[in-house]
């Protein structure tokens, strides 16, 4: 995606372990993050996302109104056990955004077939795939 109005990823600067190549970064999160500003909605939303029952994942159309991106649904790891679970059912992507500072729990996207919550909580725990971004330049 070319960055545009509403999809870019941060002011902050990329973080010494992101694992994202050069010119790429794991988005922040949260409220004001990468997936609440493209969707132009910081809580629990389907709007502007269409479920692809075929492929299994969320198209999006930015809150620019003129890009679309792709998220399969791809689960996630389980903390304990380490199998896969919702494969096909549900999104899970981290962010690089911790909430609280120190605390166990970090901002996701989250989807399925209906909703959208691009600033979740949840433990970090658990194996939630990295999406990277392009990253925006001024």
């Amino acid at each position: 995606c070319v960055p545009g109005e509403g999809w870019h990823t941060s002011e902050s600067e990329k973080g010494l372990y992101d694992p994202c190549p050069v010119g790429y970064r794991v988005p922040d999160g949260g409220d004001n993050g990468f997936w609440a500003t493209a969707l132009g909605a910081p809580s629990s939303t389907s709007a502007g996302t269409t479920w692809d029952s075929i492929n299994d994942g969320m198209y999006w159309t930015l809150a620019d109104g003129k890009s679309t991106a792709w998220y399969p649904a791809v689960g996630y790891r389980l903390s304990v056990s380490g199998a896969l679970d919702s494969v096909g059912s549900y999104g899970y992507y981290w962010s690089a955004s911790p909430y609280p500072s120190g605390s166990y729990v970090a901002y996701n996207l989250y989807f399925d077939d209906g909703n959208v919550s691009p600033a979740n909580l949840y433990n970090r725990g658990f194996g939630y795939s990295v999406r990277c971004v392009r990253e925006y330049t001024r």
